[in-house]
């Protein structure tokens, strides 16, 4: 006879099954998206970037605060200060982040697997887990830990009831990543290289190559600027 929580699950079966089906479609709008924009960036740095870098450069010479300056001397102290300050401070930490690791890996270790299929999501949060504790990462370590605890792989036990709870937290897992991969969307629809790549191409509909014509302006500046220079140096 069929229970309500086996009609349930049936239901939720049938959800995952859709949510997964968008989660797909998503995924592939992102990758896409990513493509896009990463080869934009790859003809905006051989194109533009490196001007910048060079024009920045030259303009730095004429900063009170250059690479001789005392300013920068006292930052360049600072920040090994601060990183010396880091590395003492992990010292410290290592007593705790083993302890951590030791009680986490207690519990996710893939010898710990059972026939609930657990083996592969184990064996990946486990390596992660390594990599933060060679970082003395205590956070992230107990975010890994989340991440199982939050899982359907987790969830022990047989039957109608124990599936539903897998059920629902594969459901809760796709809406995590749905809304997460909307969030990149809007990081990446929002951001300045973006909307230069938009730029970009409705100029090319319209025989205009914007790209060239950011290059010719900061040749432009980039000449202005040496020749100030060669006006200090020599004028």
């Amino acid at each position: 006879m069929r229970t309500p929580e086996d009609a349930e699950l049936f239901e939720k079966k049938e959800e995952s099954i859709k949510m997964s089906c968008l989660l797909a479609e998503k995924e592939r709008t992102l990758e896409k998206l990513k493509i896009s924009v990463a080869q934009f960036q790859q003809r905006y740095n051989a194109e533009i970037s490196q001007k910048y870098v060079e024009l920045k450069s030259l303009k730095a010479i004429f900063s009170p605060y250059g690479p001789n300056s005392k300013s920068s001397t006292y930052r360049a102290s600072s920040a090994i200060s601060i990183e010396a300050q880091g590395v003492r401070h992990n010292v410290q930490e290592t007593k705790e982040a083993k302890k951590v690791y030791r009680s986490i890996a207690a519990v996710i270790h893939p010898d710990k697997a059972t026939a609930t299929g657990s083996h592969a999501l184990r064996t990946r949060l486990m390596a992660a887990l390594n990599d933060a504790y060679q970082r003395k990462d205590v956070i992230g370590m107990q975010r890994l830990f989340s991440q199982w605890q939050e899982s359907p792989e987790a969830v022990e036990g047989e039957g109608s009831a124990a599936d539903l709870l897998r059920m629902n937290r594969l459901i809760t897992l796709i809406k995590k990543r749905l809304a997460d991969i909307d969030q990149e969307i809007f990081r990446i629809t929002h951001s300045d290289i973006y909307r230069l790549m938009l730029k970009a191409s409705e100029g090319d509909k319209r025989g205009r190559d914007i790209l060239a014509e950011m290059s010719t302006t900061i040749n432009k500046k980039i000449l202005d600027a040496q020749n100030q220079l060669l006006l200090r140096l020599y004028g």
